[in-house]
């Protein structure tokens, strides 16, 4: 296990990062334990500190206010320290240094707990692909299992997984969507791109979860602005879906005033079995993270009256063979609805688009 330096500012941060990534362009290219890894975590803390972090973490501060070290107590003798950057308060950045499945183990005791009010982002794969604009593509990973079929079901896609590293990556993916037998599940988990700045570059593998990782590169700046230009773009998104769409009432003098719209998650083909569907999506466990109650107006209608388990605010759906509604709460979490994206696309279908008022595209 490598020994992080102590750092107690952002000049010290940038010189750590910076010799990692030095480093990387003497390491194997896909030895991804031995990387410089920046997670995106989405928070709703509004003071961190270690009373506010469920778990076994504490909270160290340095000069920095916005830079802080993130201790995780694995046992009396074994503690681990991450670099938490939380200059944006709704979007921290979480450095890491240490093995990869060591990492993953950490953040989801971070993350997943209920009530946390911590969560992942939720890089669809609609969005993902769009992320590989941001430099040249370099080649994509594909992960679908579907929790919605019965096993006795041969007919359907069940399974996809693969990676694919190398030139004309975009070509590869509409080559795979042409296929009928495996367009359902051509879902992207994974992306890697050679982020260019002026004086360097960054080859990054950057997930549906957030995690970015320098696969190669001789530039913490160009690592820097690309984890910056993927938070900015999500950000608005977040907005938009928190602005525009947040049912609310307002009391006026002369009655009340509603505002907001629901949304539409739209199926491009009808979906096997809506029970199971609902049962699953309800279910309190993750990827959903929604605790809900339904209601069967018909075989193939039902309402969820739901809570997220991030931030315990209300979100109620409808839900039929061909599209789910989502009502947010005047105080719901936007996350809510790109976890819900994802997470369709991982399970269920690729094929899906999100919609607003007046059939307005969003994702």
């Amino acid at each position: 296990m490598p020994k992080v330096p102590i750092i107690n500012t952002r000049k010290e941060l940038r010189s750590v990062c910076s010799s990692i990534i030095e480093n990387s362009e003497e390491q194997e290219e896909l030895d991804v334990r031995k990387k410089l890894k920046t997670y995106l975590i989405e928070s709703n803390i509004d003071d961190v500190s270690t009373e506010n972090i469920k778990g076994f973490f504490s909270i160290e501060n340095t000069a920095d206010t916005s830079l802080k070290i993130l201790k995780a107590k694995l046992s009396e003798k074994s503690v681990l320290n991450f670099y938490l950057d939380i200059e944006d308060s709704r979007y921290w950045k979480l450095h890491s240094l240490y093995d990869s499945s060591l990492t993953e183990y950490v953040i989801k005791k971070l993350v997943e707990q209920n009530g946390s009010r911590l969560d992942y982002l939720w890089i669809c794969s609609t969005i993902l692909e769009k992320y590989m604009n941001f430099g040249k593509n370099t080649g994509f990973g594909v992960k679908f299992k579907n929790k919605f079929v019965k096993e006795s079901n041969e007919d359907v896609m069940k399974d996809v997984s693969m990676r694919f590293w190398g030139g004309g990556a975009k070509e590869v993916i509409r080559d795979l969507r042409e296929n009928k037998l495996l367009k359902q599940g051509i879902t992207l988990s994974a992306i890697g791109i050679n982020h260019l700045v002026e004086g360097g570059y960054a080859k990054e593998n950057i997930t549906n979860f957030g995690r970015f990782t320098v696969m190669k590169g001789n530039s913490v700046d160009s690592h820097f602005n690309i984890v910056e230009k993927v938070k900015n773009d999500y950000s608005e998104t977040i907005n938009l879906l928190e602005d525009k769409y947040r049912i609310k009432v307002k009391k006026k003098d002369n009655g009340f005033k509603l505002s907001g719209s629901p949304l539409y998650i739209d199926f491009k083909e009808p979906i096997e079995n809506v029970g199971m569907f609902v049962d699953v999506i309800a279910s309190s466990t993750n990827p959903f993270r929604i605790s809900g109650v339904k209601r069967m107006v018909n075989d193939n209608f039902f309402r969820v009256f739901g809570i997220d388990l991030h931030t315990d605010d209300l979100v109620n759906m409808e839900i039929t063979p061909e599209w789910v509604s989502i009502y947010l709460n005047s105080e719901s979490c936007g996350n809510v609805v790109t976890r819900l994206l994802t997470n369709i696309q991982t399970h269920s279908t690729s094929q899906i688009k999100l919609y607003g008022e007046d059939n307005e595209r969003i994702i």
